[in-house]
């Protein structure tokens, strides 16, 4: 099995398929709307999406991309982020003026940044900026990334657990087309994500959720995004504790409020 996701081998979202699918092929692509197209058109079997970081928060364009595509989501794991200080061999912390990463690992590094003030420059991927320092394609002396993307491009660590937060962690979910999606969901389906377009007055979102309460749902997440073509009119995306029949019988309750469609359940991952 193939699954698609954003970045290069050596990422993080490469290091999450593997713990997530073992077996699988992870197959690296440059932005996530190519990734997610891999997966709807074929290419690939299934997606991978980070969806949340515990400092920089939600991964905004995850959730617009599997919001509007025919796939299901029907996985999830959470990664604790290691963030290294990885160079050539035979570099030493004394000769790194200048450090290159994707921005939120230099966001999650700041204090470390500040502390040795490194100079940064921005990549498009983590394990990109690695590999792009081994072939000297960017112009630093190191760069942030985790410790696999050291062991794949046979680079040093000069520096472990660099992050400001030692809980900095991502979480990912996985996606595919039916039936896989329920091959991958397992039976264990204790968690569901959802996207609402309510009604423009005064008490929907407090009335939808209300929905979920009497069936004793508790919500785990909530996200407005921008609806495309529709300026000023928003969706919410929902993760809830809860499998598909109670989600759905909610749902079919909402009447005028609005209306609501199931992205999928799957077992949901202890935070």
């Amino acid at each position: 099995m193939r699954v698609a996701y954003q970045g290069e081998p050596g990422a993080f979202s490469d290091e999450a398929v593997r713990r997530l699918l073992p077996d699988a092929e992870s197959c690296g692509y440059q932005s996530f709307d190519e990734a997610v197209a891999a997966a709807v058109g074929g290419a690939a079997d299934a997606v991978l999406l980070p969806v949340e970081n515990t400092i920089y928060g939600s991964v905004v364009r995850s959730y617009d991309l599997i919001g509007d595509s025919p796939l299901r989501l029907c996985g999830e794991i959470i990664v604790h982020v290691r963030q290294c200080l990885i160079a050539p061999h035979g570099t030493n912390l004394a000769q790194v003026r200048t450090v290159a990463s994707h921005p939120v690992a230099l966001e999650q590094c700041r204090r470390a940044i500040a502390q040795h003030h490194w100079k940064t420059l921005q990549a498009v991927d983590t394990a990109g900026a690695v590999r792009a320092l081994l072939d000297g394609s960017i112009a630093a002396d190191a760069a942030i990334a985790g410790p696999l993307a050291a062991e794949r491009y046979d680079a040093q660590l000069l520096l472990t657990d660099i992050q400001d937060d030692p809980g900095n962690s991502t979480r990912f979910l996985l996606a595919a087309h039916e039936p896989l999606a329920q091959e991958l969901a397992g039976t264990k389906r204790d968690r569901s994500a959802l996207r609402l377009e309510l009604a423009n007055r005064a008490g929907s979102l407090h009335a939808a959720l209300g929905l979920f309460a009497e069936q004793g749902i508790n919500l785990r997440m909530l996200l407005s995004r921008p609806i495309p073509a529709q300026p000023w009119r928003y969706a919410f995306y929902l993760e809830v504790d809860a499998a598909a029949p109670s989600v759905e019988a909610a749902l079919d309750t909402l009447g005028d409020i609005g209306t609501g469609r199931l992205l999928g359940s799957y077992c949901g991952v202890e935070r």
